[in-house]
């Protein structure tokens, strides 16, 4: 590979996405694990011939290892690559989920860790993203990358204003992407959606965070991963080696990328990034407050609604209301005590057979006509709908419509409708 810089403008509002080490680049080391069509499709690895070993033509060797072989390991970098090799395992084996797909054709060049002989390729989702034509003639920094042919796998890049990745470089192996970055400081910022102690990150705590959405409650005695996925982080910005405080700028930097990534970050002060597999798609964000960044970024990936005035009010919101009774008691007794209540609502408890679109006829009979009361006294009422319609084609009407209709999610075989599990029991999904 050549050594090449590349000097890149930015598009409106500083913002430019950096796929990173793409534009006529060719990695080497990973000639040998792409066996693609140019539409994207896998094609079989070739079937190897077992070859007989040769026969010995002397005595044997003394057996390599001991402390020589530990150092030559360590010397070529294996033993820190298989570390962190097994440190990713070890934080995302207890997902139990299973990741297939294909891999698809971009007509944008980015690093892929996905194309590969095997059958297991996680797909990279497709995320629609803002965009600018317009571009600045002074862009605020400089792009550079170099092949260091004496570490295999290792691609050492930089972003100069302020961000230097040649603390670690890339490494991409097949099912194993890691990124090692130098941070302008120990004050970083984001990533999500985990439990944290405090906004701004501990370098000092060694410890590796999943980003990877599941459906699971916080819970504060754990670090374990919840509904979002945010890779992506910000970091205060001061000259390196410095003890003086921070100038107060900062920059943020996005991997987008939709498989299962886990982080962690430290005391040099720096952040390693892995992924299974995808793109690594790099984001940079460098006007210089907290709040301009958060605004390019928002402005990248979409902005969020402007929430109902009623959403910043008092609201009721409870699993385990018995019956209406119940939840009636509850309303006057906060009443009673003078607590305002803006929203209400009715989770589960009010379905019948946990089944959406239906009242609980004996335990909820009259929820309409309380809802409707509440509203003529100024509270908005809400009811919860799980994104799942049971399995019953033969007296459920949403499932029947629903099958009639063709608005089910299908498996990978483009016709069977994929099946799932709710409250109510085998549920389908709604497209």
């Amino acid at each position: 590979m050549k050594r090449k810089t590349i000097f890149v403008k930015f598009n409106v509002l500083h913002i430019v996405g950096l796929g990173a080490v793409s534009w006529e680049v060719t990695l080497a080391a990973r000639v040998d694990s792409f066996h693609e069509t140019p539409t994207g499709e896998q094609e079989p690895p070739p079937v190897k011939a077992i070859k007989p070993l040769p026969p010995s033509i002397g005595p044997g060797r003394k057996k390599c290892g001991g402390r020589r072989h530990r150092k030559m390991k360590e010397h070529l970098g294996m033993t820190q690559l298989r570390a962190e090799a097994n440190q990713m395992k070890k934080t995302l084996q207890h997902q139990n989920k299973t990741y297939s797909g294909t891999t698809t054709a971009h007509n944008r060049k980015q690093i892929s860790g996905t194309a590969s002989s095997v059958t297991f390729t996680p797909l990279q989702v497709p995320i629609p993203l803002s965009s600018a034509s317009d571009q600045v003639s002074s862009p605020q920094y400089e792009f550079g990358y170099s092949s260091d042919s004496s570490r295999d796998n290792i691609l050492p890049f930089a972003i100069k204003r302020q961000i230097d990745t040649s603390l670690g470089g890339l490494i991409l192996n097949n099912q194993f992407l890691q990124i090692v970055t130098r941070l302008q400081s120990p004050h970083v910022y984001g990533f999500g959606e985990n439990n944290y102690n405090t906004l701004k990150h501990n370098v000092q705590e060694k410890r590796s965070w999943e980003i990877f959405a599941r459906d699971q409650g916080t819970n504060w005695d754990t670090n374990s991963n919840h509904y979002g996925t945010q890779s992506f982080y910000l970091v205060m910005e001061q000259l390196m080696n410095s003890n003086e405080a921070p100038s107060g700028r900062m920059h943020g930097i996005l991997l987008l990328n939709s498989n299962a990534m886990d982080y962690s970050v430290d005391r040099t002060p720096s952040v390693s990034i892995r992924t299974i597999g995808g793109i690594l798609d790099f984001f940079a964000f460098l006007d210089p407050t907290p709040e301009q960044v958060v605004q390019q970024y928002t402005w990248l990936v979409g902005r969020s609604i402007l929430p109902f005035y009623c959403s910043f009010g008092f609201q009721l919101s409870r699993w385990g209301y018995s019956n209406l009774g119940h939840m009636q008691n509850i309303v006057k007794r906060n009443r009673d005590a003078g607590i305002p209540l803006d929203v209400q609502y009715a989770d589960i408890d009010y379905m019948e057979a946990a089944k959406d679109f239906t009242i609980d006829p004996i335990n909820y009979k009259g929820l309409k006509e309380y809802f409707a009361q509440l509203n003529r006294e100024g509270v908005r009422t809400i009811i919860i709908l799980d994104p799942g319609t049971i399995d019953d084609q033969t007296r459920y009407t949403p499932t029947i419509e629903g099958m009639r209709e063709d608005v089910f999610v299908k498996s990978d075989d483009g016709q069977t409708p994929i099946k799932g599990s709710c409250w109510p029991g085998d549920v389908f999904f709604p497209g």
